[in-house]
């Protein structure tokens, strides 16, 4: 038999609101879910320094019950278990998560501990020695959530969720199909509270998404359009948003693009788990090192990891260059994929993203901690070259240096 691309895809139902009063729908959202009793988790900027909260509970009326506003970066898990106490206290039955990542995160793991009970250890992903990790099925029901973003965060619509244990600086990863939100809304005036660094680093973390999505090797049909979609709007919107900082379109594109991103890794195959060495060693980064920030270390860890990757995915890195305008007549594919990955690092130092650790301010010796960590996380393990052990991601982040 001739050559036959075998993919899978598995879609979620979520409705997205975007542009100018988002907001207003909140209450059509809780009627559809029968919910009496909406609970807001978010951060100290969120409750503090904007109007969120009284236009949420404006737009909710007598269904908003109040908050939590202890959200932190990274979702430590002490966080996370005061705000499903909160959760409890005030009877809620819906969570509107409102901030980027952070919020998210915590917001779906709050349903989980709430449903599953607090000992997070039991609940998280297992890494049995010398065998594929191992998901704990967390089958009771979970709250409905909805998410009210403020920077363009691929955490937006995913079933994965991971809190950060503070006695180990180690992610404890929990996963729950039910825990996809019913809502997202892209309320303009939302997205335009957030820091334009807190939006440039979110939006380089979707970059890095769809840059490794589109290279997939061979590509996703189903998830391929949603990629390259997105690759496009960051190109595009990325500078303009850190040109332009109080352009509400840039940032409701941009955020367009996270969602697009989180649509086509749902194509399984797609270069999200191709690439998973980039999220591996990102996440861990700027776990173990917060003044990195998530953007920052999408920003250092992809394009070494892109050339990690470069024999197992050399026809779709030829792809990428291609999305990116970066392939000239004549070029291989050996020399499109280096023009790609030079054209990823021209966009991210025109942003004033960092390129290598040492920017960033991290010691070198951290790498081999850095490495041990990643070693347990979820996506790793479908990395399209395999991985030996600790040393060879240890030289990735040395040759970042």
């Amino acid at each position: 038999m001739d050559y036959v691309n075998t993919f899978r895809y598995r879609g979620s139902d979520v409705r997205v609101y975007a542009g100018k009063d988002a907001l207003g729908n909140l209450k059509a959202e809780a009627e559809r879910a029968g919910a009496t009793k909406v609970f807001v988790v978010c951060g100290q900027s969120v409750a503090h320094r904007t109007d969120l909260l009284a236009r949420i509970g404006e737009a909710l009326g007598e269904r908003y019950v109040g908050a939590f506003d202890g959200v932190q970066a990274s979702s430590p898990l002490p966080s996370v278990l005061a705000g499903a106490q909160a959760a409890r206290k005030a009877g809620a039955d819906m969570l509107l998560a409102v901030g980027g990542g952070s919020a998210i995160v915590t917001a779906r793991a709050i349903t989980i501990v709430l449903a599953e009970g607090d000992d997070v250890h039991k609940l998280c992903t297992q890494y049995p020695p010398g065998k594929p990790p191992v998901s704990p099925r967390l089958a009771k029901p979970k709250l409905p959530i909805v998410n009210v973003l403020t920077t363009p965060t691929t955490a937006m619509n995913r079933a994965g969720t991971a809190v950060l244990d503070p006695a180990s600086s180690h992610r404890l990863e929990l996963f729950d199909p039910k825990t996809r939100p019913a809502a997202i809304v892209m309320d303009a005036q939302a997205l335009l509270t957030a820091p334009v660094a807190l939006a440039r680093s979110t939006s380089v973390a979707c970059l890095s998404d769809a840059a490794t999505s589109v290279a997939a090797t061979p590509p996703n049909p189903l998830g391929d359009g949603d990629s390259v979609q997105a690759l496009r709007l960051v190109m595009a919107y990325l500078p303009r948003l850190v040109r332009e900082p109080d352009n509400a379109d840039a940032r409701v594109m941009l955020t367009t693009a996270a969602f697009l991103c989180n649509r086509g890794a749902d194509a399984e195959g797609g270069g999200s788990g191709q690439f998973g060495v980039v999220r591996s060693l990102a996440h861990c980064l700027a776990s173990r090192h917060p003044r990195v920030g998530h953007g920052g270390a999408y920003a250092i860890v992809t394009v070494p990891c892109l050339r990690f990757n470069l024999a197992e995915t050399l026809p779709g890195q030829a792809r990428l260059a291609e999305a990116l305008g970066a392939r000239a007549g004549g070029m291989s594919d050996e020399e499109a994929a280096k023009a790609g990955h030079a054209a990823i690092e021209g966009l991210l130092r025109g942003v004033g993203m960092p390129l290598r650790l040492g920017e960033a301010g991290v010691p070198r010796e951290a790498c081999d901690a850095v490495a041990a960590d990643a070693m347990t996380d979820f996506f790793l393990f479908r990395n399209a070259r395999k991985i030996r052990d600790a040393g060879e991601l240890a030289e990735v982040l040395r040759g970042a240096y």
